[in-house]
């Protein structure tokens, strides 16, 4: 016995066991078994979450190569499961995007596309200027190279704005940029897309935002790691659904969170489209005058800076 109290003395055990001894009870007396009650990971407001989805960093600067395919689809049966299928020759396009991040005279980003293919669509363009503002609504332009106009889109009586991007089944609307405050929101529930976990969170626009949208709600799916949108069931004012947008092939470039396929379901119209980017750049060099009414307007110009962007 003298020589076990001698070891526990030489090797100073004794203050080992008590704070050892002294932890253990810590934790038995605070575990949430005791106190009747689990501990609770804090979940962020869903404004909060949408404010985060919103602002996502996206780099400084982007260059896209992207390939746009839309057609009008059947339902097809299969093993019992459903199936969307082009019912009629996809119509597809190819064209390039270029985007950069003002922060400055209450701009917030600029970004410019151009269609490459097919020839009878070539040097239509689409530029966009986003503002900080709160309730001030994107501006947009296109160029009609068959007309050498420039036409800026407008909504009916600050209505929404009709037309669809590059004859695809996105709108105008679905590539504006949103504010927090545009809407209201409810976290429905948490659920994994693919493994992914996600908020599901529906959107209510209010106010003046409200007269600008075709829809009258929207449920989206955010995933928890990226905050990049994996889900948007979009809703008319009657309460029927819409559209669907899907984003997946999830991928980080550079530090920056980027889904590199997206498809858009047009439930009404039986009408789809898929949005595939080909080759990404982030953060290339340009300045942003390149994204002006001047460029859109002057394809060879375009080209050859974007030629530049992409060292090829």
């Amino acid at each position: 016995m003298s020589s076990i109290i001698h070891l526990i003395q030489t090797f100073n055990l004794n203050k080992l066991c008590f704070l050892s001894f002294s932890f253990c009870l810590f934790v038995f007396f605070n575990s949430p078994s005791l106190k009747g009650e689990e501990k609770k990971v804090e979940v962020p407001s869903p404004k909060e979450i949408m404010k985060k989805t919103f602002n996502r960093n996206e780099g400084k600067s982007s260059y896209v190569s992207n390939i746009l395919l839309s057609c009008q689809f059947e339902i097809v049966k299969k093993n019992n499961k459903s199936k969307k299928k082009c019912s009629s020759p996809p119509r597809i396009k190819e064209f390039k995007s270029i985007a950069i991040e003002i922060q400055k005279d209450s701009i917030d980003a600029k970004s410019l596309s151009l269609i490459k293919k097919p020839a009878s669509e070539k040097g239509l363009g689409f530029m966009q200027v986003d503002y900080i503002e709160e309730g001030k609504s994107s501006d947009q332009w296109m160029f009609l190279p068959a007309l050498k106009k420039t036409k800026r889109v407008v909504g009916d009586e600050d209505g929404p704005k009709t037309g669809s991007f590059f004859g695809s089944e996105i709108s105008y609307e679905d590539i504006e940029k949103h504010h927090e405050n545009d809407f209201t929101y409810k976290l429905i529930k948490e659920e994994k897309i693919k493994e992914t976990p996600t908020w599901v969170i529906e959107m209510t626009p209010t106010g003046k935002k409200a007269k600008t949208r075709s829809y009258g709600k929207s449920t989206s799916w955010i995933s928890k790691r990226s905050y990049i949108v994996l889900k948007t069931e979009h809703y008319d004012k009657r309460g029927f659904l819409l559209k669907t947008f899907k984003q997946s092939n999830v991928e980080k470039i550079n530090g920056i969170w980027i889904a590199k396929r997206m498809i858009v379901i047009n439930h009404q119209k039986s009408r789809m489209s898929m949005l595939k980017l080909k080759s990404v750049l982030i953060n290339p060099q340009f300045s942003e005058d390149l994204i002006s009414l001047r460029a859109l307007k002057d394809e060879t110009f375009l080209e050859s800076e974007l030629q530049k962007i992409h060292g090829k």
